[in-house]
């Protein structure tokens, strides 16, 4: 009983010593995406890509005069893109098929038909931002 106690104990720690891990290496890219610029910053400097092809093309390759990437607007999230409440696709409604159904948890199943259309994000919850 103790090494399985042992056991689970050691693995706690591990989960939580990776959630450190992947929070902070979150917050590396995001300061670097979206507070330094660096891909940007990068293009207009010349220097090589560091991210895959088709991550490091949606970025421009020019700081604006407001030494923000050219063509990001600035303002208030709900001021720059469109939030809109999906609906509910109960298990009883669907037809397994190719289309994910996103939910709290992740990927909760699939169905026959798309019900939305990108580009876009669709996440599994709704409610305020802030």
């Amino acid at each position: 009983m103790t090494a399985l106690l042992s056991g689970l104990d050691d693995k706690i720690e591990l989960n939580r010593r990776m959630n450190e891990t992947l929070e902070a290496m979150a917050r590396a890219i995001f300061k670097d995406w979206f507070v330094d610029f660096g891909p940007t910053r990068a293009k207009a400097e010349s220097r090589p890509p560091y991210l895959a092809p088709h991550i490091w093309s949606l970025f421009p390759d020019r700081l604006d005069d407001e030494d923000k990437p050219e063509g990001w607007p600035l303002g208030l999230l709900k001021d720059i893109i469109v939030l809109q409440r999906g609906f509910d696709l109960p298990k009883s409604g669907r037809t397994d098929g190719d289309y994910p159904v996103i939910a709290a948890s992740g990927v909760n199943g699939t169905h026959i038909e798309a019900k939305v259309s990108g580009p876009g994000v669709a996440t599994g919850r709704s409610g305020i931002l802030g």
